[in-house]
């Protein structure tokens, strides 16, 4: 059957026997036209063999024919059709059976008392790095870090001074730990920070339907989440490596040389459309440059000194969203020195770097998406970090140490919370 050389296929793309793992998807596709599978299974062994156009048409295939709800609305979203995508959403939650009715209720306002102590999940790999101390620092108040899937609430003692943050929203049933909290304390305040509103419009708005307040990461063409209670935008920021961390690795590698080849390593992601074309077509035609399109990225598991380094040894990296979003790759070409280069359609981008800023820093924009306009942009970036040399590299490496560490983004979300965000901007976090 399909399903039999689709399996087939997977583990021998597994097993890295990538002729063999072609054969098996090719067949399930021959097998069964409208089965989205082995489409998918094929970009991935496509990309992993440097065929990147053809992974592109792979996936963008493979996407068009998933019937599952989360693909249908991905599918929506990759052709811009917003408005039916959230449509969609609504359907979605509407055919979810009675257990998951509170999903579909908006929440009360949120009645938060003093707040003593903050609790931060640390489930979603990019929290790993997260230091308490670092937080504390900035929030003034005790800071416990914790993964919410593994503990209990009476681990955590949650209770009304208690403000729990969680802060992903892209796996299935992710709300279960937060409904598992409220069962236990139900006056304890719990706080969902989105770091994936932009996709994935169906779990997002389930985990909003459970938390008492959500907080997106990214401005959306259309605000699916407004029918239950939310705050403001809250950007990310630099994830990956603690401010003490961060200091110390940039003091210590100072002495890496710069290459001028552009630098951009992305996932093959199915809603991000353009930026997969442009990816793959830079890769075919501009081999000079250090750009990569892969599926199963692994970037995350290298030590925090080699992810460093692969910012540190670039004068200029590009960012691509994925759907109109301010990746925390930004953040990171940033504070590793970098001249970033960053599109026009990041919907948020000029709210969170004001123009003075992105030009003091500076920031080159790519004005279209075609490789003659990344040639430019990249020129662009090379002659101003030239300018600047290694002091105005240090100079963007403090202004994300002093305004866009995740603790900022922390004392952001609990000032909000507590009625506190006229309060002066946060003292800076000092490696």
């Amino acid at each position: 059957t399909a399903e039999m050389y689709s399996n087939r296929g997977l583990a021998l793309y597994e097993l890295e026997r990538d002729d063999e793992a072609i054969a098996s998807f090719e067949r399930a596709i021959a097998l069964r036209t409208d089965f989205a599978p082995p489409h998918i299974g094929l970009a991935a062994v496509l990309c992993r063999l440097g065929r990147h156009r053809e992974a592109v048409a792979r996936e963008e295939a493979g996407l068009a024919l998933r019937t599952d709800w989360n693909g249908r609305i991905d599918q929506l979203i990759s052709e811009e059709r917003y408005a039916d995508g959230v449509a969609l959403v609504d359907e979605a939650l509407a055919t979810a059976s009675s257990a998951r009715d509170a999903d579909r209720r908006p929440r009360p306002d949120l009645v938060c008392g003093p707040i003593r102590r903050l609790v931060l999940d640390t489930a979603h790999h990019l929290m790993h790095p997260a230091e308490a101390s670092d937080i504390a620092k900035v929030c003034g108040l005790p800071v416990q870090l914790a993964d919410l899937s593994a503990v209990t609430p009476a681990d955590f003692e949650a209770g009304a001074d208690t403000l729990v943050i969680y802060s992903h929203g892209i796996r299935r049933a992710t709300a279960t730990p937060l409904r598992a909290i409220k069962k236990a304390a139900p006056d304890c305040p719990i706080i969902a920070w989105n770091f994936a509103n932009h996709v994935a419009y169906l779990a997002n708005a389930r985990l909003a339907g459970s938390a008492d307040m959500t907080f997106p990461a990214h401005v959306t063409p259309i605000d699916y989440l407004a029918r239950w209670r939310c705050g403001p935008v809250v950007p990310l920021a630099l994830f990956q490596w603690p401010a003490a961390t961060l200091s110390r690795l940039y003091q210590d590698c100072r002495g890496e040389p710069r290459s001028n080849r552009l630098s951009g390593h992305f996932s093959l992601y199915p809603v991000a459309q353009r930026r997969n074309r442009l990816i793959a077509e830079a890769i075919e035609t501009w081999p000079e440059a250090d750009l990569s399109l892969r599926r199963g990225w692994r970037y995350h598991e290298a030590s925090p000194r080699d992810r460093f380094l692969t910012w540190r040894r670039a004068k200029s990296s590009v960012v691509l969203p994925v759907a109109g979003d301010l990746s925390m790759r930004f953040f990171d070409a940033l504070a590793a020195g970098q001249v970033p280069i960053v599109t026009r359609d990041i919907l948020d981008f000029d709210r969170v770097i004001p123009l003075a800023d992105q030009a003091a820093l500076p920031v080159i924009r790519l004005e279209r998406y075609d490789v003659e306009s990344l040639r430019a942009a990249h020129a662009a970036a090379i002659a101003a970090f030239d300018r600047g040399g290694e002091a105005q590299a240090q100079m963007r490496h403090c202004y994300v140490l002093r305004r866009h560490m995740l603790a900022h983004r922390i004392l952001d979300i609990f000032r909000q919370v507590t009625g506190k965000a006229d309060m002066a901007a946060a003292s800076p976090i000092r490696g």
